[in-house]
């Protein structure tokens, strides 16, 4: 029963055409001080060729969380505790292949313009263009094969940063990470 709900929710959230396409999110954590590229996962989903990224934020007296899910779906993509004076934990995805499982190439992609560089606030629960310089975070991940394929399969695709503060109150950014979404 639980599966023909499922089905009816995609087949309302989606046209038929955006159903008959493989779809997957690339989810790439790099270290919040040195930029340097740590582990990644490809998320797979149905259906839905449009992507929102939707926040659920409790915000931490002593524990909060951030939960961040593919709207259209309602399908997590990313769930971390947040700890007021200690560290919370990413809890979803639970494991991430590290850096050396995926295959880089040395023909470096040029970076996207910056206005595809999008910054999660999930505070806000909006999605903002990144003022940052995005040059760092792209030179983390532009060797890499997957980041490659995704951009040239969507080539108008949002590149989607998010900063994961496990730590508030006194925080330690040696704790803190970037996780970068990129859809298909």
């Amino acid at each position: 029963m639980k599966h023909l709900f499922f089905a009816l929710f995609i087949l309302l959230s989606c046209t038929k055409d955006e159903v008959e396409f493989e779809n997957k999110v690339l989810l790439l954590k790099l270290d919040f001080v040195t930029y340097a590229f740590e582990e990644g996962i490809e998320l797979n989903f149905d259906a839905c060729q449009t992507f929102t990224i939707k926040s659920t934020y409790t915000q931490p007296s002593d524990f909060g969380s951030v939960n961040l899910s593919y709207e259209e779906l309602n399908a997590p993509l990313f769930d971390g505790s947040i700890v007021w004076m200690g560290t919370g934990s990413r809890n979803y995805p639970g494991t991430m292949t590290p850096n050396s499982g995926f295959t880089t190439t040395t023909n470096a992609m040029v970076q996207p313009d910056d206005t595809r560089f999008m910054q999660v606030d999930y505070v806000n629960d909006t999605i903002v263009q990144r003022t940052d310089d995005n040059t760092v975070i792209w030179n983390s991940i532009k060797n890499l094969e997957l980041t490659q394929q995704y951009l040239s399969t969507n080539p108008s695709a949002k590149i989607y940063v998010f900063n994961y503060t496990p730590s508030v109150g006194v925080g330690d950014p040696n704790e803190w990470d970037y996780y970068i979404f990129i859809k298909n």
